[in-house]
């Protein structure tokens, strides 16, 4: 694994220094959002008093909406000397809202829960969120199923809504020789009729992160949804596109208009190779992910490559690693196992190695098991424990 400053970094246009510069500001700006340690809050501030001399006004803005809601929130100056209740009040899990399918991957084994933003979500929590699943179900076992294996898995059910007309989602899976699924996804299904109802429109509100994918906004209805409540959320917050484009299910209208409302996206080499078609990008890997963030203003562009690990790209620094060797028993879920660190990860303000090195073995482990949500293994979930003390860093 290295990382390393992109190529292109200084040949960008003055535009993408500029985003280089607001991504760090964004980083700071999590630090006293999160109510994190008293003393990295102080550092943040005296880092933003820096940066403030190199875009004026708009800073000076986000300064004083900092300011006063520090004081609204909490008394962050006087925490230090609180005792167990400073600890307390700093170490909030992070709030992860995910928007989009629950259904059941009817595998050759037998059916088990899954969806895109399940798996995120339940791989979030093990990682120390407060997750919460934004979804539809139907009047039906299979989702009185999915919202008891929510609550055991320990999120949030509360805005899984129940649908009286529409069956809860399946999707058939098969499992090719080399352990690679293929989808066979019903239609129509209780996901189709997501609504941004008052509950969940204040869910994302609050949110550190809010993740979503192309599959759910194959109906209007769910897509006008994810479109509402994304425009909800704060501007400090994440929001993630994990693409995971499943045919026919998709279009290049969907995917563009879901970057333009992404900070972060996550895609595989297939995806990736769709995008260079639908948006002319040129170059080696490494360019076309450059000129892809640049284009759509993103923050985080993650491209997972199977077996030989991921390329992660943020502020101008790419960082490779080169995967874990593992024998495969299926790779459902592990694309989303990956977003589920990378997120974590960026929240906990981590270094870019390290949540490159985390988010790989995440999704291997993943590989490893039957399903798309096994429990991690107890030594990742201690490596974000652990690794949490670094939170407040801007990723590098």
């Amino acid at each position: 694994m290295y990382c390393q400053l992109s190529k292109l970094h200084w040949q960008l246009p003055r535009e993408r220094h500029q985003k280089v510069l607001n991504l760090r500001k964004w980083n700071l700006i999590q630090v006293l959002g999160n109510n994190k340690p008293c003393r990295q809050q102080t550092l943040a501030i005296a880092t933003l008093q820096i940066l403030r001399s190199n875009d004026g006004l708009t800073l000076q803005n986000e300064m004083a909406a900092i300011s006063k809601r520090l004081r609204h929130s909490m008394n962050w100056r006087n925490a230090a000397d609180a005792g167990d209740a400073s600890k307390s009040e700093c170490s909030r899990p992070n709030k992860v809202v995910a928007v989009g399918e629950a259904l059941w991957d009817l595998l050759p084994a037998g059916p088990v829960l899954g969806g895109a933003p399940v798996n995120f979500a339940i791989h979030a929590h093990e990682f120390g969120a407060a997750a919460t699943l934004i979804s539809k179900v139907g009047n039906d076992a299979r989702g009185r199923a999915v919202v008891a294996q929510l609550q055991a898995a320990g999120l949030s059910a509360e805005l899984v809504g129940i649908d009286s007309h529409r069956s809860t989602g399946t999707t058939t899976v098969e499992i090719d020789g080399h352990g690679e699924p293929r989808y066979a996804i019903s239609k129509p299904a209780a996901w189709d009729a997501i609504v941004a109802s008052p509950e969940a429109l204040a869910a994302v509100a609050e949110a550190n992160a809010v993740c979503f994918g192309t599959l759910a906004q194959r109906s209007v209805a769910t897509r006008t949804a994810i479109q509402l409540l994304l425009a909800r959320t704060r501007k400090s917050a994440l929001c993630v596109f994990d693409v995971n484009l499943r045919h026919p299910f998709y279009s290049s209208a969907i995917v563009k208009a879901s970057l333009g409302m992404a900070k972060v996206v996550k895609l595989n080499e297939e995806e990736l190779n769709v995008f260079v078609r639908w948006f002319n990008l040129r170059g080696e890997t490494l360019d076309q992910l450059t000129e892809l963030a640049v284009r759509f203003s993103l923050d985080i562009v993650a491209l997972t490559r199977g077996p030989r690990g991921s390329l992660i790209l943020a502020q101008g620094e790419a960082c490779e690693h080169p995967g874990v060797p593992i024998e495969v028993r299926d790779t459902v879920g592990a694309g989303d196992a990956f977003t589920a660190a990378l997120v974590m990860g960026l929240l906990h303000g981590w270094p870019l190695a390290k949540i490159s090195q985390i988010a790989n073995e995440t999704a291997a482990h993943v590989c490893t098991q039957r399903g798309a949500t096994p429990s991690l293994l107890a030594a990742l979930r201690v490596d974000f424990a652990e690794n949490s003390s670094e939170s407040g860093q801007v990723p590098r």
